[in-house]
């Protein structure tokens, strides 16, 4: 459910390599990509799990945490974990995540 409904309480965050910008195209996905993951497989999650959005959902704060939630949100959230690694693709991404929730 939305974090903006009050019925529901979150006891804790784990972000293990967080996929948070829609579209990807940082400098780690650029420079650490593999066969595993890569832009085009970025690329085509976000694709997917924003079906159809003509741009307007991918830059919502209910989608990406990176785009500028209301502060009562970020208040509310639980204590975080992320994980990432220095030759990490997604790890510019898990550091823009932890630098917003601070």
């Amino acid at each position: 459910r939305r974090l903006s409904e009050r019925r529901y309480q979150l006891k804790c965050q784990v972000s293990i390599v967080p996929m948070a910008k829609p579209y990807g195209g940082t400098q780690s996905i650029l420079k650490n990509w593999d066969d595993v993951w890569s832009g085009f497989h970025n690329t085509y999650a976000w694709t997917v799990y924003l079906a159809g959005d003509d741009g307007t959902l991918a830059a919502d704060w209910r989608v990406s945490l990176l785009f500028d939630p209301p502060q009562e949100v970020v208040e509310r959230l639980p204590p975080t974990y992320i994980e990432i690694h220095s030759r990490d693709c997604l790890r510019d991404e898990g550091e823009m995540y932890a630098n917003r929730l601070k």
